[in-house]
């Protein structure tokens, strides 16, 4: 097994919608089969490039045996895992991509890996990771959002904060589609997101832009 691992997480609810991007979709068997085309392409193009590296995914549904055999003939890694924690009300629009924190929270409490990356399964790797890998020993590492304060998302990030810690203050968007980390860093913002997430549940302050 090596230090590392690169997954990605695929969740599905009975009730809840997919990404916005799915909105003209609606047999929920094909929608399932386009996110999981998505994601045995990234994954099978990381490998290609990090065969030294654990690549793998995180589900809370079991994959069709077509995929599956595709995926452990690459030598992907398949990991099943309930949508438990994390879970947020169906009503808000990227309700199932908190699924990540919920992969993250069973990973680094199920293995050993020294060190974690999430990617999206809308991506495709041209290179190693490397140098992230080597920079994420001092970094908890993620992606940041290009908005300005006024952007609509970002105003609703700073009510979100005063609302849950009654103080203002103008907090950074950052894009979760890419998050790399070692260890102790993950731990510790998951133990950060399961404070914010239980003030959330508890003063039904829904973030409604997702």
């Amino acid at each position: 097994m090596s230090r590392e691992i690169v997954f990605e997480a695929l969740a599905f609810l009975e009730g809840y919608n997919p990404s916005p991007s799915m909105k003209g979709m609606t047999n929920s068997n094909q929608i399932h089969e386009v996110y999981i085309k998505n994601a045995v392409v990234s994954l099978i193009s990381i490998k290609q490039h990090n065969p030294q590296t654990d690549v793998g995914i995180v589900l809370n549904f079991q994959i069709g045996q077509k995929w599956k055999k595709l995926l452990e003939r690459k030598g992907i890694l398949i990991w099943n895992c309930p949508f438990k924690d994390f879970q947020m009300p169906q009503d808000i629009v990227y309700s199932l991509s908190y699924y990540k924190l919920c992969a993250f929270k069973y990973l680094v409490e199920q293995t050993k890996y020294d060190k974690f990356c999430f990617i999206d399964c809308d991506t495709f790797a041209v290179k190693n990771f490397n140098t992230l890998w080597k920079e994420c020993e001092d970094a908890f590492m993620i992606v940041p959002a290009d908005e300005s304060l006024a952007h609509p998302v970002r105003r609703e990030i700073a009510i979100l904060y005063e609302k849950l810690y009654e103080k203002e203050r103008n907090i950074t968007h950052y894009c979760s589609g890419f998050i790399i980390s070692a260890r102790e860093a993950i731990l510790s913002v998951l133990l950060r997101c399961n404070e914010i997430y239980g003030k959330i549940i508890e003063t039904d302050s829904r973030p409604a832009g997702g």
